[in-house]
């Protein structure tokens, strides 16, 4: 067989190369023009947003005094909006409303940007990259910054594009370089990004000083533990070469041989983790076990030190068989699948945790348990909702509001029938900005929006789940879905809310 060059396809393939290349660039070129749509689209939804917050601040001016801002009420018709456009989408609305405040800035202060998106020059990810950069700039400066990049990023990867848009900041910027950094340093955050396999980022917006000194300080401590371990390491393989020399010298019949004292104990393992595995053991051992100084010298001194609580979900029999074969995942707050080893620990011995057992053969609650007592019908409506209800949103039942489907003071009752997890930001919308919510039954929501569609959506069992004969099945895409079910206003009487 004669050897040719791998770079230079077989001529039998050339036409469907070039048949897969025209097609990519033709999906390519598609999905530019619907992106410059979608990104209009959401620009004059954000406009419409602004006029009916302008509109609720004239009426409350008029009326009795209140306390809430323009920005207030623009905060929640756009939340409102964009909740709409996720039944459309199935994207979660904070993702739709960050989506909106891009949109709207690329159309009304970037509208060049807007029109190479539609020609497929570049993509959104680029115009994303500039306006991170345009953020820490005046008017000016962040115009001069988008004429500057755009040119760059036609010919540039997404990385590149966002390299080359901080080195233009840094330059544009110098002089205003302090203001720049307060309004930055005023958006430090940190947040937990789950990952795979029971796994999870935390991600930390730090100012630069801060973070370079946790890096390094976590590098050193690491190093340190590491030497260590590598000293007593070596020394464990000293003292069991002289043990076995020991033995094997008593075997021989050789002259008697004092025994050798072993330096460690049976079953000693020496630490063989990385220094990369060290540096996260030691950050969250600092995080978990250490009191801040902040909370040191504050008015708090003294007091225990605040403890967090999770949720974790383990069936039953799988912990009373000490196994995780052929069984659901133990999850974590019910969402995110976590070590099945770490979840027995914590159901053996944290002492703040709040246990929850369930069947895996009904799928239903068979006990919870907990160390800090709360009322049972809160627990049972944690463990049914797991999430907060509102159709996408991911945001765990523990951390959410507990709301009156209808309302205590208009005679709704406090019963599992009656009561459901919303975030904050998702109640707040259900009792201020026109939607409105019933239950059908079994712990299923319907979700009314100001324009008259609907979705419901179900609770996920925890385990297995016995339907009666010829009832359907739902497919996973279909369960939890918001699935719009009416095309506009409903004009039934007897399919209306409650009033709130």
């Amino acid at each position: 067989m004669s050897t040719t060059d791998s770079s230079v396809p077989e001529p039998s393939l050339g036409p469907r190369i070039a048949d897969v290349r025209d097609r990519f660039a033709q999906s390519h070129r598609a999905i530019g023009l619907a992106e410059s749509i979608k990104l209009r689209a959401l620009a004059e939804a954000y406009e419409i947003a602004e006029v009916q917050a302008q509109a609720s601040m004239s009426s409350a001016q008029s009326g009795p005094r209140t306390l809430k801002t323009l920005d207030k009420f623009f905060a929640w018709h756009l939340r409102s909006l964009m909740g709409e456009l996720s039944f459309v989408s199935r994207e979660v609305d904070i993702t739709l409303r960050n989506y909106a405040y891009d949109a709207h800035a690329l159309v009304t202060r970037f509208p060049d940007w807007v029109e190479a998106i539609a020609q497929a020059k570049i993509e959104v990810r680029h115009a994303r990259a500039m306006l991170r950069g345009a953020r820490a700039l005046d008017d000016e400066q962040a115009q001069l910054l988008g004429e500057t990049c755009l040119h760059y990023a036609a010919s540039h990867s997404v990385s590149k594009t966002a390299q080359f848009v901080e080195r233009k900041v840094a330059k544009l910027a110098a002089n205003e370089f302090e203001e720049s950094n307060a309004r930055e340093r005023a958006e430090r955050s940190v947040y937990v990004k789950p990952a795979q396999c029971g796994m999870a980022h935390l991600i930390a917006y730090l100012p630069i000083e801060q973070a370079v000194a946790i890096d390094q300080l976590l590098t050193l401590e690491a190093r340190t533990l590491r030497d260590d371990n590598l000293r007593e390491a070596e020394a464990f393989k000293r003292s069991r070469r002289a043990a076995e020399l020991a033995q094997k010298t008593a075997l021989s019949g050789d002259e008697p041989v004092e025994p050798v004292e072993q330096a460690f104990p049976e079953g000693f393992e020496p630490d063989d983790r990385t220094t990369a595995q060290i540096r996260a053991d030691v950050f969250a051992e600092t995080l978990l076990c250490a009191t801040p100084e902040s909370i040191l010298a504050s008015e708090t001194e003294g007091a225990a030190r605040i403890k967090a609580t999770v949720n974790v979900t383990v069936p039953a029999l799988s912990l009373l068989n000490r196994t995780a074969e052929e069984s659901d995942p133990a999850l974590l707050n019910g969402t995110m699948p976590m070590s099945f080893a770490e979840a027995k620990q914590f159901a053996a011995t944290a002492p703040t945790l709040q246990r929850i057992l369930t069947h895996p053969i009904t799928g239903h609650t068979v006990s919870v348990d907990t160390y800090m007592p709360d009322k049972s019908l809160r627990r049972f409506l944690q463990v049914r909702d797991v999430t907060c209800r509102f159709p996408g949103c991911a945001r765990p039942a523990q951390g959410s509001d507990l709301d009156h489907t209808v309302p205590y003071a208009d005679g709704g009752e406090t019963c599992d029938g009656n009561l459901a997890h919303l975030c904050r930001p998702h109640h707040v919308q259900k009792h201020e900005r026109g939607w409105s919510v019933r239950q059908v039954g079994r712990g299923v929501l319907e979700f009314t929006t100001p324009l008259g569609y609907q979705a419901q959506t179900e609770p996920e069992p925890i385990g297995p789940r016995f339907r009666p004969v010829g009832e359907p099945i739902e497919t996973d895409s279909e369960k939890n879905s918001g699935s719009v079910s009416k095309t506009g206003p409903s004009e039934d009487p007897d399919l209306e809310p409650p009033p709130f």
